[in-house]
């Protein structure tokens, strides 16, 4: 295939137009920008549930905003009348207030220099960030972006850090002094690399899990992959799905194949995950929705914080039971080492003459390890087999790569696969934005000067969509990755668009994702067909990570498993037969259905 083999994005069908914009074809500039400005004044009509959450937030700031100028207006008045001394103790919280407000006031002049819509004095920008609900937070960036340029302020409700938002991913975002914005993940999961605060206690949890993630400990901590692609190969085979849609497949999927990688035998490969996962996306909508929220959202919405304290209560009971297991298997002979072993190690002994780990922080290291893994992983996979299905070109050459590598490329995974992979991740980054904030450092984009103690976030959608780093960037070309002959053109990089985030904070899991990723895409390659469906209506919901509500392509089998297949199947068909209920799926096809494919 030749770099010139490519197609435009395809927009995927959506019923709500809730899709990232990412996901469509360009358009007019004009037309959006006049299209983004009625929609700022006059707000989406799906913003519905998103207009009430806003003036429940007024409320609640002109509620305590009255309350203090009422009560120091009394004491004022009482303090005037009887000249008792607490007078002037009854003026603290006037005070305190007028401080408040003056900040506030030096907050939107500190940032005026930079593009971005009007803030209001309470809510600030979050109408327009909310524009089309809080799960296409990403979709309204990309806008913003679109309307205001390459850097973007966005000032948070009263009492929040404001964010400026880039559509580049400058180099100072790897430097030691900027940290992640932890504010969040640290009330969810604080004993975690997720949610710790940048210092020793980090530093040493991260050197001390570091090499089981590691390349060359990725290959060797993957033996039972193989058995899980495995299961999930030989019922798309059948025409069936294990757990009623191929979304649904390919979510337990990278669930349990994430499992076994980290835990190995003691990892439970359960015939249902549903709840697991569902627990995962609890965990993952409290982050997303107290990172961009005011910072009273907590105590206002408690059903909410409990649905959350319940789903951190499921994912600590089902990753502790695998701990206890290791534990009793862990004087036995045979057991490798792999990150729930190690984690075993630092909760039974000291490392380094320095304290263990405690029972809560290798339990809770488990947590944030598949929380920040299963989803991403999994629409990683189901953009990539929509992708492909939508250029057959580029499939062709991929399967004809994996084929040619036979058994030898079923370990070490293509070059070419992996470049469709970071191509995918480039155009639907599986985590839309990241943010990093420094104390003390001030910095320059595109000649704008970002204050110190400002969240300055990658809009990762539109970093892979600027032209300035990836030429022709709303085509779909994994050939980019790679240099043209003779050197005619230069190599592009996916690190240009920050996927895994950088520095200190950067993921932890990428070599781990990517050979997960590159061993299932390739297995699916070798086995069917990827045939799109134009009939589904998909929409999609950004928390920390997205998540697709459909997969619109249809698997054809291409030929029968070999042999050594075969075997593998053997050994796992009683499990499968015995405990997998399954259930027929018009995105798992026959050749017969091929003619009747859309």
């Amino acid at each position: 295939m030749s770099p010139d083999d490519v197609t435009d994005i395809p927009s995927q069908k959506s019923d709500d137009d809730h899709a990232p914009a990412s996901h469509c074809r360009c358009r007019d500039h004009s037309s959006g920008r006049n299209r983004l400005e009625a929609l700022l004044r006059c707000g989406d009509p799906a913003m519905k549930n998103t207009v009430g959450l806003l003036k429940s937030y007024e409320f609640i700031y002109g509620f305590a905003v009255a309350i203090v100028l009422v009560a120091s207006g009394l004491a004022i008045a009482a303090g005037l009348s009887f000249r008792q001394p607490w007078f002037f103790a009854a003026l603290a919280p006037f005070g305190l207030l007028a401080l408040c407000v003056a900040l506030r006031w030096r907050e939107f002049r500190r940032y005026a220099h930079i593009p971005g819509p009007k803030p209001s004095f309470f809510l600030g920008s979050l109408r327009s960030l909310l524009l089309h609900e809080h799960g296409a937070r990403d979709r309204a960036l990309v806008e913003l972006h679109r309307l205001y340029g390459p850097v973007v302020r966005v000032h948070m409700a009263w009492g929040n850090t404001p964010f400026v938002s880039l559509s580049v991913a400058p180099k100072e975002l790897g430097q030691k002094d900027m940290d992640s914005n932890r504010v969040a993940d640290n009330t969810v999961l604080p004993r975690s690399l997720m949610g710790l605060k940048r210092g020793e206690r980090h530093t040493a949890h991260r050197q001390q899990m570091n090499p089981h993630f590691t390349p060359k400990a990725v290959q060797q901590g993957a033996c039972r992959l193989e058995e899980v692609s495995t299961l999930y190969l030989r019922t798309w085979r059948s025409g069936n799905t294990q757990h009623g849609s191929l979304k649904a497949d390919l979510h337990h999927w990278s669930a349990n194949s994430l499992g076994s990688f980290l835990c190995g035998e003691e990892w439970e490969q359960r015939t249902d995950l549903s709840a697991y996962l569902a627990a995962i996306g609890e965990l993952e909508e409290a982050i997303s929705f107290r990172a961009f929220h005011p910072f009273f959202v907590r105590g206002l919405f408690p059903v909410g914080a409990g649905r959350a304290r319940t789903a951190y209560r499921y994912l600590f009971d089902h990753l502790e039971a695998a701990l206890e297991r290791r534990l009793q298997r862990r004087l036995k002979p045979g057991p490798r080492e792999d990150a729930l072993g190690r984690l075993v190690n630092l909760k039974l002994a000291p490392s380094g003459g320095k304290a263990s780990w405690s029972h809560e922080e290798c339990v809770e290291e488990l947590i944030s390890l598949v929380a920040g893994g299963t989803d991403a992983m999994s629409y990683t996979m189901a953009q990539a087999l929509y992708l492909l299905s939508r250029n057959p070109d580029v499939q062709d050459e991929a399967r004809a790569r994996v084929l040619q590598a036979g058994d030898a490329g079923k370990r070490a995974g293509d070059p070419f696969v992996l470049n469709v992979l970071h191509e995918t991740m480039r155009l639907f980054p599986p985590v839309p934005f990241s943010s990093k904030i420094s104390e003390t450092r001030s910095m320059e984009v595109e000649g704008i000067n970002i204050p110190a103690k400002t969240n300055v976030m990658w809009m990762k959608t539109a970093v892979g969509l600027n032209e300035a780093f990836f030429a022709d960037a709303r085509l779909f070309n994994p050939c980019r990755f790679a240099a043209g002959p003779g050197g005619e053109r230069p190599a592009e990089s996916i690190a240009s668009a920050m996927p895994f985030g950088a520095g200190a904070r950067h993921c932890i899991g990428r070599h781990q994702a990517e050979y997960l990723l590159t061993y299932f895409l390739s297995a699916v390659l070798r086995e069917f067909e990827l045939v799109p469906m134009s009939d589904v209506a998909v929409t999609f919901s950004a928390t920390v990570s997205v998540t697709p509500s459909a997969v619109p392509v249809r698997l054809v089998p291409r030929q029968v498993a070999s042999r050594r297949e075969a075997g593998l199947e053997h050994r796992i068909s009683q499990f499968a037969d015995g405990a997998l209920r399954l259930n027929r799926d018009p995105a798992i096809g026959c050749p017969a259905r091929l003619s009747a494919a859309p």
